[in-house]
């Protein structure tokens, strides 16, 4: 990838981190579900030796990693039709 269009991708990923972030922090039915969540594996943890702790840490963090890089992927696309959409209205020349 160009240099320029590695920069503005990560600008608009970056962007993308921070509105993730601040909604993280404001979205009642975010924080319910992240809630349910750490309580849920809190108890499967709670139910393991360590060996079998640090298993199910090592897979929560790379679905975590997955997770980040689809929903990179996720927002690129959506900018990608957003540009599509405004060139198709005439709104948009580049």
């Amino acid at each position: 990838m160009e240099t320029f269009e590695k920069n503005i991708r990560n600008a608009f990923v970056d962007s993308a981190y921070d509105l993730a972030m601040k909604n993280q922090k404001t979205d009642p039915e975010y924080q319910r579900l992240w809630h349910d969540y750490e309580e849920l594996i809190q108890r499967v943890r709670e139910k393991m030796d360590k060996e079998n702790q640090k298993i199910v840490f090592a897979l929560d963090v790379l679905k975590n990693e997955i997770n980040g890089m689809e929903n990179d992927w996720i927002y690129q696309q959506g900018l990608i039709d957003c540009i599509t959409l405004l060139k198709m209205l005439h709104l948009f020349n580049g």
